[in-house]
C-alpha cells in the first residue's frame, strides 16, 4: 500500500507542476495582453485541473476519507513525508499564483469598464459639476 500511496503523491506533485508552470504561462500571457495565447492556455489549465481531479479521485479511492496528512505520519517513512510537504507548498503557491492572476484580470477588466463607460454617451443625464467642482451624475 505504500507503494500506491508513494506512486499517486508522485503523479499527484508532477500534475500540480504542471498547473504551476501553466498558471505562470497565463500570467506572462495577461501581463502581454495576448488573448489568443491566453484562450489556449485556459483550455490546458482546465485539462489539467481535470488530470489532477482524477488522480485526486484515484487516491480517495485507494484511501476513503482518511486525511493524507494522518496516511502520512502512520507510515512514517521519510521520503513521503518530504514528498507530502513538497505537494503543500505546491497547493500554496498554486493558490497564490491563482489569486494574483485574478486580480490582474479584474482589474484589466474594471479599466476597460471604466474606458467603455467614458466613451459611451450618457442619455440618462448631461455630466455638470457641482458646487464642490465634482462631476454631478
Amino acid at each position: 500500500m505504500r507503494d500506491k500511496i508513494f506512486e499517486i503523491m508522485n503523479m499527484e506533485h508532477d500534475a500540480l507542476e504542471n498547473l504551476l508552470n501553466l498558471l505562470e504561462e497565463q500570467h506572462r500571457y495577461i501581463a502581454s495582453d495576448s488573448l489568443l495565447e491566453m484562450e489556449e492556455c485556459v483550455k490546458k489549465i482546465q485539462s489539467a485541473s481535470k488530470s489532477i481531479a482524477e488522480i485526486e479521485m484515484e487516491r480517495r479511492s485507494l484511501l476513503g476519507e482518511i486525511s493524507m496528512k494522518s496516511v502520512v505520519n502512520e507510515i512514517g517513512d521519510s521520503k513521503l513525508s518530504e514528498l507530502y510537504k513538497d505537494i503543500r507548498r505546491q497547493l500554496e503557491s498554486l493558490s497564490m499564483q491563482k489569486e494574483t492572476n485574478d486580480l490582474i484580470l479584474k482589474q484589466k477588466l474594471s479599466f476597460t469598464n471604466q474606458l467603455l463607460n467614458a466613451m459611451k454617451p450618457n442619455s440618462r443625464r448631461t455630466n455638470v459639476y457641482n458646487s464642490y467642482g465634482k462631476v454631478k451624475r
